[in-house]
């Protein structure tokens, strides 16, 4: 997972994005404690469900006075890549 961010974040650089430090916090303070180290191929969709219950966890009552964006939510991958590895398909990143 960490070279796939690195080129994640590398395009983010190229391009100018302007949420670049965002995905890089991101990264950094939320999924690579979670997923570094480890290869793409191995990450599971029970995982990404384990994941998501500690980001729950953790934002408790915040992300139920929350109408589906905000902080709460930030903490968690995109519903399309949680998707994508329970199909067993992979989500593009756009």
């Amino acid at each position: 997972m960490d070279e796939l961010t690195e080129m994640f974040l590398r395009d983010y650089r190229i391009n100018g994005r302007k949420s670049l430090d965002d995905a890089e916090a991101r990264w950094e303070y939320h999924l690579k404690p979670f997923f570094g180290g480890m290869r793409a191929v191995d990450v599971t969709s029970e995982q990404f469900s384990s994941l998501r219950g500690q980001a729950a966890a953790r934002t408790g009552s915040k992300r139920d006075n929350q109408s589906g964006t905000g902080s709460g939510q930030a903490d968690v991958p995109p519903r399309a890549a949680i998707d994508s590895a329970e199909s067993g398909s992979h989500a593009e990143i756009s």
